[in-house]
């Protein structure tokens, strides 16, 4: 008995010792040592590797026989719009409802005077001399100039010292100062484009303060709710001004292949 004792013991301070060569054999993790009066039939190891994850052994691969799991498929289109509707949906019941109502309704003007919208509802007389177009733009103008007054409202309240955070060296505050006025500087430049150019600039400005609010979202400078709102509220006006866009487009093409058509016989 004490000779399979010692014989035992021996192989397991062997086992200890080349552990330290061969990282992949830590998942037999050794028995405490064993008393005298029990049999050395017992086995020494246990190949348990729930209480210690560190000694969990390595995955099968296909070399060793083991099983891969297939890849997941990507989903399709429509499932990952859907599901990122409904987290939007989600989002947006955090929203104050003052605001959420305010914001809603100040869509209103970007769908009612988007085509076909704006040849059926009865508009007002002091609209009915205005192309639709123009006053969509004139709106969408005043729109995206609100959209820089809360950072200059924020960068107003908070003190300049208050906030560690930085965007390429200068502080949160001179970033929110200097972008509170750029809304309102594109919006008067797109005014003094003729139309389809000024929903070009103003489709691109309302993308640009989305990206602007996603990164201050980002960095923790907005209220959670903000930036559900204003994907809302920027995807009706983008939808809204492209499509006057892509009809104001579509209207001038057929001017446009006329005009090249002539200056190419006269070349002739």
């Amino acid at each position: 008995m004490r000779a399979g004792h010692g014989a035992l013991n021996r192989l397991q301070r062997f086992l200890l010792s080349r552990e330290r060569f061969f990282p992949h054999s830590r998942f037999l993790a050794p028995a405490p040592a064993l008393e005298p009066g029990i049999s050395p039939r017992v086995s020494c190891f246990s190949f348990s590797t729930a209480s210690n994850p560190i000694n969990s052994p390595p995955a099968p691969s296909q070399e060793q026989g083991g099983r891969e799991e297939p890849p997941r498929r990507p989903p399709s289109p429509a499932s990952w719009i859907r599901a990122k509707l409904t987290d939007l949906g989600r989002d947006l019941k955090l929203v104050p409802p003052l605001a959420r109502s305010l914001g809603l309704a100040g869509a209103i003007p970007f769908v009612a005077l988007s085509p076909p919208i704006a040849y059926v509802l009865p508009l007002p007389e002091l609209l009915s001399s205005i192309h639709a177009a123009d006053a969509q733009a004139a709106y969408g103008a005043l729109i995206l100039s609100f959209l820089g007054g809360p950072h200059w409202g924020v960068a107003m309240a908070s003190p300049e010292s208050s906030s560690p955070v930085s965007f390429s060296g200068y502080t949160i505050a001179t970033v929110r100062y200097v972008w509170g006025v750029t809304p309102c500087l594109l919006g008067w430049f797109a005014m003094l484009l003729p139309r389809s150019s000024g929903l070009a600039v103003l489709v691109s400005s309302f993308l640009l303060a989305l990206a602007v609010d996603w990164a201050m979202a980002a960095r923790g400078l907005l209220p959670g709710w903000y930036l559900p709102l204003r994907m809302l509220l920027t995807g009706i006006a983008v939808m809204s001004l492209g499509s006057t866009l892509l009809l104001l487009l579509a209207k001038d093409l057929p001017r446009r292949v006329e005009s090249k058509i002539e200056a190419a016989r006269k070349e002739r």
